[in-house]
């Protein structure tokens, strides 16, 4: 609908159809991308986080089943929260601190402008939230299932902190996958193909880009066709869903 100047409302039957032509592509464009989270490659990724960090999104699950059989919600000691989810999911030292980083609730310390649009600043991913006097730890069941969702998101778009091993799986299995067959196809028209060049691999580049900062220190993927040198820079994004977040990513 379109206000006019005068306060009359006039209804755009064309505008609306295709809109709503868009919002169903977009809705299909979400359901895919739902489905890559819970594909083969994903269960690798969170296999290999589990190994190292021990909880996964079906951990959150347990937590839920052992503390909220029959409330919804529940205010608990944080040190016998600790203590026993450490127990239940076989946690060590560094495992628990890790846990604690990731699921807890984190509020800035009240500096909403960095709270706001933060995957890991919502309840919805971050359920478990420290009470006021900070002697207890609080948290639903609708958020805990919630969180167990957004877990996987979180790790296979590298929204939290990851080690080394896992943040190149990701690359590999993922954000890389269509890399090698890019070159493939390259390769059918141009000699000098390559992918991932690394600068520091190279004594000669090694040297030119030494303590050179903001330039890439790697190539995704390059070609020579005739006398020019074609160089790509590929990103890996979070999908917009929004006019807002699309205008964000397409100024970055």
């Amino acid at each position: 609908m379109v206000i006019e100047k005068s306060g009359s409302i006039r209804f755009e039957e064309k505008t609306a159809n295709n809109l709503y032509k868009e919002s169903k592509k977009l809705e299909e464009i979400k359901l895919r991308e739902n489905e890559n989270l819970y594909d083969s490659d994903a269960n690798k990724v969170i296999k290999e986080f589990k190994k190292y960090y021990g909880f996964d999104n079906d951990s959150l699950k347990l937590i839920s089943n052992f503390f909220l059989t029959e409330k919804n919600e529940i205010q608990i000691s944080r040190k016998i929260f600790k203590n026993k989810v450490m127990s239940l999911l076989n946690l060590d030292d560094r495992q628990w601190k890790y846990f604690e980083k990731t699921m807890f609730f984190n509020s800035k310390n009240g500096e909403w402008e960095k709270m706001i649009k933060n995957v890991n600043c919502s309840l919805f991913s971050t359920p478990f939230v420290i009470t006021k006097d900070k002697t207890k730890v609080g948290f639903t069941k609708y958020t805990i299932a919630e969180s167990a969702m957004y877990l996987r998101r979180r790790i296979v778009y590298k929204d939290i902190n990851l080690n080394r091993h896992i943040s190149n799986l990701i690359k590999k299995l993922r954000n890389e996958k269509e890399l090698p067959n890019l070159k493939k196809k390259l390769l059918c028209k141009y000699k000098n193909v390559g992918i991932n060049k690394d600068f520091g691999e190279d004594v000669k580049t090694k040297e030119i880009f030494h303590n050179i900062r903001n330039v890439p220190h790697e190539i995704d993927l390059y070609y020579k066709d005739n006398e020019n040198l074609k160089i790509f820079d590929l990103k890996d994004y979070h999908i917009p869903f929004s006019l807002i977040d699309l205008n964000k990513l397409e100024k970055s």
